[in-house]
């Protein structure tokens, strides 16, 4: 299949040059321009001056297109008062199994305002209420170890130690937030209202910010951290500990909003990769010739009228039998009187009759005697013979219950007409078998025809390339509208490129489809009974 390879190579050259040169797909950012994650990241810690990479721990999840990132993931560090969050994730997932409510009280509060205490507050006393509830502070971290991906009797023992997480841990804690907002009502709505001018959530303004810092000084150490969702376009979790970082404060503000410019130039990015996918939902491929049905219920006898002629026809060989019964009965008479039977003027006349009665019979179309039942072999090589010349009529004529396939309808526009001449051309036969019985006859043939959903989706395929090469070579206001939606000229330009593309190679999206044919032997002789998927093989399905 040369069009099949010659589609999968250039869609892999263009994924390599998608991947070399990402600048050409989304808007230009020196920060950003052929950068990993982890290149970007460490570029902005250096210029932060926190140089020493083990002080820093961080993890950064898209949730659109499952990227992830981390440094130092599975180093321990003291959080501070992000360990709120999966504390009330406890408590807010029994109010969603019905156990409680906002306004049960715990120790005589309502849980609602313990909820936005310890979240927004960040209130210690109210914390440590809800975790002796638990019932003791092993217990509470032997709960919230699942939420955070771990199993509470094989997770490190520094898990239990103090208050101590991981990027990793909490940032599977986020996800499973974030994922299942119906298990845990309120935590991120409540989330939304901390902190609106400090940690994450100081410079980024532009989008929606769910966030749960923490600080803690112990010694020579001061600890600062938050964690939360930011709702660019595509929304991405970012948990940020940091231990004796310089300005911490103001590295955690601003790294909030470089996480956020990277998100959206590469969300910049898919949507312009994405384009075509898009585009190609407006384009509408011909569809296949709708297979005529049948005009009478299948596995029917082939019932031909045993005197399926004119009125005059009739009469002439009732005529002509008639005088053939008396020319035979004036023999009998003449053979009393003489006293012998005269055979021979007997045979004479009734042959006469009889060959005169069928000369009728065949000048008016009817076949009254079929004298030859062979295998049924000539019917099938003589439908498929007329098939692949064009003749769908004569076709037809040996077709049983059909007078028309489908096929030899025209199509509704020149791009169908043009499917449709390849179709129509495509047709060719092998034998394989064949075998007979009394007036019932068996045969498989290995039928070739053009496979019209193959072809679409190959010219869809090689449109979304062609789109993609256009991407790569065009200026972006020529192929992009305001939106980021391919603009209608290019979309047509590139389908009827590949349209043309695909359809100069026809045949190389042929198909090899066994058919089963049965036939009977009738009154029009052999006749190939009706045959769905042999109807649906001729109109391309």
């Amino acid at each position: 299949m040369k069009a099949i390879k010659r589609i999968l190579a250039a869609a892999a050259i263009l994924c390599l040059l998608a991947a070399l040169f990402p600048c050409a797909l989304a808007a230009s950012d020196a920060r950003f321009d052929g950068k990993t994650w982890e290149q970007v990241t460490t570029d902005f810690l250096s210029k932060a001056g926190a140089l020493d990479m083990g002080a820093v721990g961080i993890g950064y999840y898209n949730t659109v297109t499952g990227e992830e990132q981390y440094i130092n993931a599975d180093a321990y560090v003291t959080v501070g008062s992000v360990y709120k969050v999966p504390l009330n994730m406890i408590y807010c997932e029994k109010i969603a199994n019905g156990e409680m409510s906002l306004g049960s009280e715990i120790f005589g509060i309502p849980y609602e305002t313990l909820l936005r205490g310890t979240i927004i507050d960040s209130n210690n006393d109210y914390a440590k209420i809800l975790w002796d509830k638990v019932g003791s502070y092993r217990l509470y971290r032997e709960m919230i170890a699942p939420y955070m991906g771990e199993d509470p009797q094989t997770v490190s023992w520094k898990f239990y130690e103090n208050n101590f997480f991981t990027p990793r841990q909490m940032l599977t804690c986020l996800r499973t937030l974030y994922d299942n907002p119906e298990r845990f009502p309120y935590v991120i709505e409540t989330m939304k209202e901390a902190e609106p001018n400090n940690y994450f959530h100081r410079d980024e303004h532009r989008f929606e910010v769910a966030h749960k810092y923490g600080f803690n000084t112990e010694g020579y150490h001061s600890y600062v951290a938050d964690s939360g969702i930011i709702y660019t376009t595509d929304p991405f979790l970012l948990v940020m500990f940091t231990d004796n970082t310089p300005n911490a404060y103001d590295v955690l503000a601003q790294y909030a909003v470089l996480m956020s410019d990277y998100t959206e130039y590469h969300t910049a990015e898919r949507i312009r990769l994405s384009a075509p996918d898009r585009a190609l939902e407006k384009l509408s491929f011909p569809e296949a010739p709708a297979p005529a049905t049948a005009e009478k219920a299948e596995g029917g006898m082939s019932e031909a009228p045993l005197l399926d002629m004119d009125l005059e026809t009739f009469g002439r060989i009732v005529g002509i039998l008639t005088l053939t019964v008396l020319g035979l009965g004036l023999c009998v008479k003449l053979a009393k009187h003489a006293g012998y039977i005269t055979i021979i003027p007997a045979i004479i006349i009734l042959a006469a009759g009889l060959l005169i009665s069928r000369g009728l019979v065949r000048s008016s179309g009817t076949t009254l005697f079929v004298l030859s039942r062979g295998d049924g072999s000539e019917a099938v090589e003589t439908f498929f013979g007329e098939l692949e010349a064009g003749e769908y009529a004569a076709a037809c004529e040996l077709l049983d219950g059909y007078s028309a396939i489908g096929v030899e309808n025209s199509a509704e526009s020149p791009e169908a007409e043009r499917v449709y001449d390849a179709l129509r051309g495509s047709y060719s036969h092998w034998w394989q078998s064949g075998s007979s019985e009394d007036n019932k006859a068996s045969h498989s043939v290995l039928f070739r025809h053009l496979d019209i959903a193959a072809m679409k989706e190959a010219v869809f395929s090689e449109t979304r390339n062609v789109l993609l090469a256009y991407i790569m070579e065009m200026p972006e206001e020529e192929v992009f509208d305001e939106n980021l939606d391919i603009r209608e000229a290019v979309l047509q330009t590139a389908y009827q490129q590949a349209f043309d593309t695909v359809l100069e190679n026809a045949r190389d999206f042929c198909r090899d489809d066994t058919v089963d044919l049965e036939l009977e032997f009738g009154l029009k002789g052999w006749l190939i009974q009706p045959n769905k998927a042999l109807i649906k093989a001729i109109c391309g399905q």
